[in-house]
């Protein structure tokens, strides 16, 4: 028996277990592995915050729930007498422990002030719980998140202009407090504990404990998280990362900030290959970038504040201005304008923002409530129609999330004392654990299942180890430089990586020790790749870095053109065709011509959404969207239309078809799909897992089918109803080897086992007793043997397919057991154009410009047995077909390319009527072709044949939706 005190809260959670745990005990007695409890000693009880309930080696389950000791023990009669002084549980002490997370880096100011950063700009891979949501919000510090990418510059050093924005941030960049891009990429000094921050909006923050103790590469000091090396060379820092880009940052331009911070701009960012974007400054002030090929992007600045970006190619005497920016009288970024004169709009309440307009008229807003350390945190943020409408509650008493979405759904999410998420549950219940190394790297997430996913890292953050729930595991070893060398596959696989002194990736070899090598230039432009059959293709790239040509393993050779702002605008192929490409003024395609000089176009709205779409025939497609760019409707050429309908998560709910008919998906709060309602009405359901694996289904007459998955969510068994009405289900098995494969499968009739080569091809399947397939394979992995074999009573049936390829891997010999091969003959494309189908039978093809089989002849040595040819419409459409035995077919479309009229050669017309779905109609009513008084006809009623279908629920009860 136990008595509990309860605490008072602000809220209190449901209970997610009724168990209390012991983790205290004497310090003399054991019971179970653990000391034993006595009267009046602390026991976790209290489910509304605390540690992890303590792991029990013979209890079912891990731990579930967060408790703290408001609980005292009276489970023990009072004639007991447990010896030994109270001591604390080391099982729970250790558990505790586990999720303590960060040692003594984490209780350094250093590291407080870089987790404080690093949920501006999370980085991929480190932290597996989402912290951003809604539009968005970071939940761990309430700041708002906004990131946009303006333009991309393509290049050999590409620069994508970011802006990013955090409501909590003060420093003052070139587009207003809060605000970075580019170049407001600085290295920047705490002179209280000396610690060093790299900022971006692509990168970072990227945290140091101290500035290089001395210049050289022996006084680097490595980053905290992901193993960037800050360096002093003596005029200069540098930071260079693992993706091989160096930052750049020039003591002379170091400067203090208004609060006292000293800090370093950039002046440069490199590459290992000599590419190079650099920054110029006049008077302190940053005014152009210029990259190493000649280009030059112009910064203009007033009072301090960004107002456009320009690029000037001096080599086409081109001037693009691709993007412009407005601020208000406080100095905030109030708009940014496009280069078709489009705005984004901002608002701010003291520099925080508070509304955001996208260039469709779309507004998101933010609310805001003060903490208790002055910081200010959003509680509620919502879109324009409740879109995303999510409210946010802080307990830090209690390290605490709590987020309510747009639904009323609500997930809960707790801290730790660093301010790193240790668990979520989600609005079912479920919850996911998250464990840390010393670093703030996640090294452990636990699903709703319980099902372990372990991360392990060497100091510089490269992943060495992940072990999946199954107890696979990949792992991988990496040089000084932390490129990968050695990566070993679950199944033991051994695949091996070599890079050169600039960090390029040279050659790979496969667990079979087939190699591919690669070929760079100066500039570190692949120009070379040669497969593990020793073809080589090579690459050519013009002055900025576009791809210009590629010369394939035969000499055939495709060029690309391309405008100033890098937009592909031509290709020419081998064989001489043209392919032209427009686009306006943000680099959106617009219109495409083709070799046969049929063009299509495109048109776009504000938000860069796709609105209208127009074929080769110049038949239109419009679409609508909703939202953030979900489709909302699509009208067809043919002025019918399909609608699509969501929730305000922006979650598919529904299809409208062209009839009118609703295919509706009902979700569970987690937004997975639990109900299919077709267009009939007949509903199909689904059970899942906690974390999310199906479990159940059942179709629209209740025939259930249970699943059983493995510890990766794969299927692993099947139980049906017997298919022939048997009172015991129909079982159907799935086996997988450790890559995934699947290595097996069976149902009570029969089983299928597969063999996997080291490089995960398929070499052999067994059907049963009775079949058997075998496969070999060439160094590139082309398929050369194919042998089957079949086996009943004493009767073997055995044939072999042998396969030959050119240099292109394309086949080009097909020969079936000891007959002569099929010879095939390619033009430059790749295009088959002569098959030698035996010695005396061969079959010639002809194209038109656009790729289209135009003709095609089936010949012997002394006569044309066939003789086709073919004539298409602008958009492909077969229009005729020529015979030159039987005549000519020729065929009528409707806008959207449905048949409509067929014309045989002996001069009869067939028509073909199609409902506003694109379903064939059915003439229901044949007596309904006789003549009504009056001398009329009376109309005939056409139904649908998907209609009839109803009928058939127990052939096929279902119909996916448009």
């Amino acid at each position: 028996m136990v008595v509990h005190i309860p605490p008072g809260f602000p809220f209190a959670p449901k209970l997610p277990d009724t168990d209390d745990e012991l983790f205290m005990g004497s310090s003399t007695v054991i019971a179970d592995g653990d000391p034993f409890s006595y009267i009046s000693l602390p026991v976790l009880g209290c489910q509304v915050a605390g540690m992890v309930s303590p792991f029990r080696l013979r209890k079912k389950g891990g731990p579930r729930i967060m408790v703290l000791p408001t609980t005292f023990n009276l489970a023990i009669p009072t004639t007991v007498f447990v010896g030994g002084p109270p001591t604390i549980s080391m099982m729970g002490l250790a558990f505790k422990g586990a999720f303590a997370g960060l040692g003594k880096l984490a209780k350094s100011g250093v590291f407080k002030r870089f987790r404080q950063k690093l949920f501006k700009n999370l980085k991929p891979g480190f932290l597996k719980c989402t912290v951003l949501r809604a539009e968005p919000v970071n939940i761990l510090n309430g700041e708002v998140s906004v990131e946009q990418q303006d333009f991309e510059l393509p290049g050999r050093l590409p620069l994508r202009w970011v802006r990013s924005y955090g409501s909590s941030g003060d420093h003052v960049g070139l587009c207003g407090t809060g605000w970075q891009t580019p170049a407001d990429i600085r290295l920047e000094y705490d002179g209280t504990d000396g610690s060093v921050l790299m900022h971006g909006p692509d990168v970072g923050p990227i945290a140091f404990e101290r500035l290089p103790a001395a210049v050289g590469e022996q006084g680097a000091e490595l980053e905290l998280m992901d193993g960037a090396r800050l360096t002093d060379t003596g005029d200069e820092y540098r930071v260079a990362t693992k993706d091989d880009r160096v930052y750049h940052f020039p003591k002379s331009l170091g400067r203090h900030d208004p609060r006292g911070r000293l800090h370093w701009p950039i002046g440069r960012l490199s590459d290992r290959c000599g590419n190079v974007l650099d920054v110029e400054y006049r008077g302190g002030r940053i005014v152009a970038i210029h990259e190493s090929a000649g280009r030059r992007l112009a910064l203009t600045l007033e009072n301090d504040r960004l107002t456009a970006v320009t690029l000037h190619d001096p080599a086409s005497r081109t001037e693009h201005t691709f993007v412009r920016y407005q601020y208000d009288a406080a100095g905030d970024l109030v708009a940014v304008i496009d280069a078709l004169g489009a705005p984004y709009r901002f608002a701010y309440d003291a520099h925080r923002m508070v509304r955001h307009t996208d260039r469709n008229g779309l507004s998101f807003h933010y609310a805001y409530e003060r903490a208790a350390d002055g910081s200010w945190r959003v509680v509620h943020a919502w879109g324009d129609g409740g879109l995303y409408d999510y409210r946010f509650d802080y307990s830090d008493l209690l390290n605490e999330r709590r987020i309510t979405d747009s639904l009323g759904q609500v997930t809960l999410i707790k801290l730790d004392e660093q301010g790193l998420p240790i668990n979520e549950t989600d609005p079912l219940g479920g919850m996911t654990l998250y464990e840390y190394d010393d670093a703030g790297r996640t090294t452990a997430v636990v699903d709703p299942d319980g099902r372990r996913t372990e991360y392990a890292y060497d100091a510089r953050g490269n992943l060495l180890k992940l072990t999946r729930p199954d107890g696979h595991a990949i792992t991988t070893e990496f040089d000084e430089t932390d490129k990968a060398v050695r990566i070993t596959d679950p199944n033991g696989g051994l695949w091996q990586q070599a890079w050169d002194r600039r960090g390029l990736l040279i050659e790979q070899k496969t667990p079979l020790g087939h190699v591919s090598r690669y070929e760079y230039d100066a500039h570190g432009q692949l120009v070379a790749h040669t497969n593990p059959r020793g073809a080589r293709t090579a690459l050519r790239f013009d002055a900025v870095g576009n791809l210009s040509g590629i010369k394939d393993a035969q000499g055939q050779v495709t060029r690309f053109a391309y405008d100033p702002l890098g937009n592909l605008v031509g290709k020419l192929d081998p064989l001489g065709r043209k392919t032209l490409y427009r686009y306006d003024a943000k680099s959106r395609l617009t219109e495409v011509r083709l070799p046969s000089g049929a063009t299509v176009r495109c048109g776009y709205d504000r938000e860069d959404n796709l609105t209208r779409y127009a074929d080769e025939n110049g038949a239109e497609t419009r679409l609508e969207y909703f939202g953030q760019g979900e489709i909302a409707k699509r009208l067809q050429p043919d002025g019918h239309t399909v609608q699509y309908h969501y929730d305000t998560e922006e979650r598919l709910i529904g299809v409208t078809n062209q009839r009118g008919e609703t295919y509706r998906l009902e979700r569970d709060a987690l937004g997975r799909i639990i109900e299919e309602v077709d267009y009939w009405g007949q509903s199909r359901r689904y059970d899942y897992t906690l974390a999310g694996h199906l479990r159940r289904s059942v179709d629209p007459l209740g025939r259930a089918i249970h699943y059983r998955t493995d510890p990766l969510g794969r299927i692993v068994e099947k139980a049906l109803p017997d298919p022939d009405g048997g009172d015991k289900p129909w079982i159907e098995r799935f086996a997988y080897d450790a890559n995934g494969n699947l290595i097996g499968c069976g149902n009570p009739e029969t089983r299928v086992e597969r063999r996997f080569d080291p490089d995960g091809r398929l070499i052999e399947e067994k059907q049963g007793e009775t079949f058997t397939l075998r496969n070999a394979y060439d160094e590139a992995g082309n398929r050369i043997e194919r042998h089957t074999e079949f086996k009943r009573s004493d009767t073997v049936i055995a044939h072999a397919v042998r396969y030959a390829y050119d240099t292109l891997d394309q086949a080009i010999e097909i020969a079936i057991d000891d007959h002569a091969p099929i010879a095939i003959e390619r033009d430059a494309a790749g295009r088959i154009v002569r098959e030698r189908l035996s010695p005396h039978l061969r079959r010639e093809v002809d194209y038109s410009a656009d790729g289209y089989l135009t003709r095609q002849r089936i010949r012997t040595d002394a006569d044309t047995v066939v003789d086709l040819a073919y004539d298409y419409d602008a958009a492909g459409n077969l229009t005729e077909r020529r015979d030159a035995r039987f005549g000519i077919d020729r065929y009528v479309y409707d806008p959207v390319g449905r048949i409509t009229q067929h014309l045989d050669p002996h001069g009869q017309v067939k028509h073909y009527l199609n409902d506003p779905a694109g379903d064939r109609a059915h003439d229901a009513d044949r007596r309904a072709r006789s003549r009504a008084s009056g001398g009329t006809k009376r109309p005939r009623r056409m139904v649908p044949r998907r209609r009839i279908r109803r009928r058939l629920l127990s052939v096929r009860p279902r119909r996916q939706p448009d």
